[in-house]
This record gives C-alpha cells, structure tokens and sequence, in this order.
C-alpha cells in the first residue's frame, strides 16, 4: 500500500462520536485514494474498543492499537511511533474533517520547504447514519512566520497536519517531557515542543476542518482549568528553554503571549494566577511595545509603561462572574495546583 498518510485518533471509549469521527476519515481517505491508513489508538478504554462495533469489513486500513490509560499526549505519541505515513494528522475521537482534505493537506505537503499545512474553519450539521454536512465557515489568518502561527493562530489539532520527519524531530525527544498534567492543554504541549524549530508552513484557504459538531462534553467548556494547565506549560517552556541567540525570537513571543493573555483576563480574576503570569512577561526578552497592544494602547504605554497602561485598560474587561464556569470551591482547589509548582521567579 502507498502509505502517504496517517491518521492518528486517540480514543477512550465514546464510541457514538467516534463512529462520525471514523467516517469523515473513511470519505477523506476514499478521495485520496485510500493512500494512508488510521491508527486508532485505544487508551484504556474499559471495554476495549471492538473491530466489530467500530469498524467495516473493508476498513484494511484502520488499525487499532490498545494501550494503557495515559491521556492525550501519550496516546499521540504512541500512535505516532507506529505510523508509517509520510504526513500525519491528529484528531480526537470526536473531530471531523472535510473529504478533500487528506488530498489537499498532501499535494501542499509536496514541497520540502513545507513541514506543517492548515487550513480554515467549517461548521458541520450531523446526519443520519454517521453522516456530516459541512455548511460553511470562516477564515483563519495568514500566519507571519512558524511561532506566530503556534502561538497566535493555534490551528484546532485537526486543523493542522505534518510531515512526520518534522513530528520525530520535535516530539520524539520533546523539550517540555508529556506529563499527564499536561493533558488539557495536550495540543498547545505539541505547539510549545516545535517553538525551538518552528516548522515552514503552507495555508490552504478553504475550511476543511469541522467545529463543534458534538453538544456533550468539552474541555473548552472550563476555561478556568484550561487556563492553569497552559500556565503551568509555559513556565515549563521557559524553565526548560535554551537561552541562547536561535531561541530569541520564540522566547519574546511567549512573554508577548502571556502578557496579552494576562490583559484578556477578566478584572477581578485572582491575583494569585494574573501575577504569575505577568511573570512569564517580566521574566521574557522584550520586543517593540506595539507589539503588545494597538494604537491606544502604545499611547498609554509611552507615557506610564506598558504595565500600568495595561492595568488601566484592564478596568474595562468584563467581572469573573459573568464567565465563570466552576464554583468558588473548585475554583481554590484548581489554584492550588500553583501552590505546588513553585514560581521561577
């Protein structure tokens, strides 16, 4: 079989999502002419994933691989260990992908100065018989360079595929290890891990990759823990970061990103997490302050600073209270999780 390309879906249990899952793959393999193959990848689910519940009689190139439970990031990297395609493409056990877009992400990987292809956004109407209708979308911007597009555009992990030499080089031996507390934020771990040899990209400009089509749950929907999980990846990313000239321009950008985010914060989110990752910012090497904000913005900094500028323009974001998504409680239990991981600085 030409192997061109691998799919690699890591699943624990859901099967009804993955059933929509593995069949927008079987369309988008079909207009490739069935040159790839997915590995499926069976994270401890308590009753194993079956052939027979899942898969067709034809479905030759869909493998399943069992494993023991170890989230997200290992069952990636465990699939990714057993492809053999030249390309790969992470989904979760409930994404779906356009037909054409095996093809398209493959013809644009046909350069060698392209590691990495993304495309744009679709909305999807879920049918009958695992079916899906694609009904339009939206447009992602043209990323500048490889860390603007890791760091500001963060394609949906099934927005973005790779060569898989690219993914050995980066991920193999990563520089941030996958640790499970890293599993909520399991994509943006893969970002941070290429920041150091961002990949050369190409942009497909149609939306081949669908969004929230399922209504159960998603991590998403608690932005809070999302929010710690990312804090803690990004002071292992500055812990762990070479401080030498080739990683300059990745370390100002991660300081530009946690401080914007630090700005987004809602005004009275507690301080314990706001200060630490303003931090990350203090701590980074700067760039130009326009940079960090618009026209009104660098005004403001130009004349009191870029902290206090943005300690005033803060005043104008919305109360926790009208995003909150877990109780006061949790809340202090989630904040916890930073007590423990001491702050670099």
């Amino acid at each position: 079989m030409d192997m061109r390309f691998s799919v690699i879906i890591p699943a624990c249990g859901r099967i009804g999502p993955l059933k929509f899952t593995l069949n927008s793959v079987r369309r988008s393999l079909y207009s490739f002419g069935n040159c790839g193959e997915v590995v499926l990848v069976d994270d401890g689910s308590e009753e194993p994933l079956a052939r027979e519940d899942l898969l067709k009689k034809s479905d030759n190139q869909i493998r399943i691989l069992r494993k023991e439970n170890g989230g997200s990031i290992s069952a990636r990297l465990a699939g990714l260990k057993e492809a053999r395609g030249d390309v790969v493409l992470f989904l979760d056990s409930d994404d779906l992908i356009h037909p054409a877009k095996l093809d398209a992400h493959y013809a644009a990987h046909s350069r060698e100065d392209v590691d990495a292809v993304y495309d744009d956004i679709s909305e999807v109407r879920l049918l009958e018989n695992y079916e899906a209708e694609f009904t339009g979308g939206w447009t992602l911007p043209l990323a500048k360079n490889g860390i603007d597009l890791l760091l500001k555009i963060q394609p949906l992990p099934h927005g973005i595929s790779f060569k898989r030499s690219y993914l050995l080089k980066t991920l193999e031996e990563p520089l941030i290890p996958p640790f499970r507390k890293f599993d909520w934020v399991g994509d943006v771990w893969n970002y941070y891990n290429m920041l150091i040899a961002p990949p050369r990209f190409a942009k497909i400009h149609r939306p081949l990759t669908a969004v929230g089509p399922h209504t159960d749950f998603r991590f998403s929907r608690n932005w809070e823990r999302l929010a710690v999980e990312a804090l803690l990846l990004v002071e292992a990313f500055v812990q762990r970061c070479p401080i030498e000239p080739s990683t300059i321009e990745a370390r100002i950008a991660v300081g530009e990103t946690a401080f914007d985010s630090w700005r987004r914060l809602p005004r009275d989110f507690p301080p314990v997490f706001a200060d630490r990752l303003l931090s990350v910012w203090r701590h980074s090497p700067r760039g130009p302050i326009k940079c960090l904000g618009g026209k009104w913005f660098s005004f403001l900094a130009a004349l009191v600073g870029p902290e206090m500028a943005a300690k005033i323009m803060k005043l104008r974001n919305h109360s926790y209270s009208s995003c909150r998504t877990i109780d006061p409680t949790a809340l202090k239990k989630l904040l916890t999780r930073l007590d423990s991981h001491e702050s670099l600085w």
